[in-house]
């Protein structure tokens, strides 16, 4: 008996341990849970940072620098083709309006390009020009081949226009230096339509003469560039 007392107590001690209680003798357990405990957690607001963007500034565009002096200088033009066996070399920018050019040849006459000719100089719209001497007078002229060999003739004698708008030259160290603008598109018929970001055929040429008429090449050779 006193065994079967102790092992109710010992009983009812593990029930009430567990949070559980009885309604009678029979025993029928009913377990009380611990009320349930809600945690809270508080967020601060994301801290967001207002980002100013590292400005930086971008060099000076080849158009800006460019200036006619008859001087190129290192970076004036974003192209170039430079050597045909030293003899001439070409420079050109362009914008969606204007081509900015600088043409070098190793004479003291003239020194010419020419733009997308359909045979050798036919059709030809041609810039041709030099300076008198060291440090003497430029010459320049805009011109247009009517057949394969030439003779050139100006624009403005054919009834065209002259559209060069400036342009500048020296005379240094046995070479010829020309540099010039044109627009892209002049309206004149005797003036080849260019486009930027187009490919153009060229045509370079220069003589030991000064005289614009005269056909004596001293050296010639072609290219074909992207304008």
């Amino acid at each position: 008996m006193k065994r079967k007392i102790l092992m109710i107590a010992v009983f009812a001690i593990l029930i009430l341990a567990s949070g559980c209680t009885t309604e009678d003798d029979s025993l029928e357990v009913i377990c009380i849970m611990p009320e349930e405990t809600t945690t809270t957690q508080t967020f601060s607001p994301t801290e967001t940072t207002s980002l100013t963007p590292e400005v930086t500034e971008s060099p000076e565009d080849n158009v800006t620098r460019w200036k006619a002096d008859g001087i190129i200088e290192e970076g004036e033009y974003e192209n170039n083709v430079t050597g045909f066996r030293d003899l001439f070399y070409i420079y050109w920018t362009s914008d969606n309006e204007t081509l900015y050019m600088g043409i070098k040849g190793k004479t003291s006459g003239y020194v010419s390009v020419g733009f997308n000719p359909v045979a050798m100089m036919k059709n030809a719209d041609i810039i041709l020009g030099g300076n008198i001497g060291t440090g003497g007078s430029l010459y320049i002229y805009d011109m247009y081949s009517p057949t394969a060999s030439g003779p050139m003739r100006s624009d403005t004698v054919l009834g065209g226009e002259f559209n060069i708008e400036e342009s500048a030259g020296t005379e240094k160290a046995a070479f010829q230096t020309l540099e010039f603008s044109r627009k892209l598109d002049t309206g004149d018929k005797y003036d080849s339509v260019l486009e930027k970001g187009k490919s153009a055929k060229v045509i370079w040429f220069l003589s030991k003469y000064d005289d614009p008429l005269s056909n004596q090449i001293s050296a010639e050779g072609s290219v074909d560039i992207i304008i």
